[in-house]
């Protein structure tokens, strides 16, 4: 049986009403699914492209390790999405790049 319907035994024990129940019940298998089929391009551990020390600005680590990641994946691809969550202002008082 192909992955698409590999799950099909797991629907089959228990009745999800709603999307949210759903995704509770499933969350582990879709979260460990989605990091086998899409695996990063950038991790944590990898080095930072040396380029970025160029920068008129350095970037904050996790801008650098973004930027890294980005240029690594469009030297196999025309365009790129970027989907980022801000830190809210009182979260991060203590850090200078918010």
């Amino acid at each position: 049986m192909s992955w698409p319907f590999s799950f099909l035994p797991f629907l089959l024990e228990t009745t999800v009403d709603t999307y949210f129940e759903y995704l509770r019940t499933y969350s582990q298998e879709l979260g460990s699914r989605i990091v086998e089929m899409y695996a990063p391009v950038q991790g944590p551990n990898d080095p930072i492209a040396k380029q970025v020390a160029t920068l008129l600005r350095k970037p904050p680590p996790a801008q650098a390790l973004t930027i890294t990641g980005l240029a690594k994946h469009l030297k196999s691809a025309r365009s790129v999405r970027i989907v980022a969550r801000r830190i809210p202002r009182s979260r991060c008082a203590r850090h200078t790049w918010c």
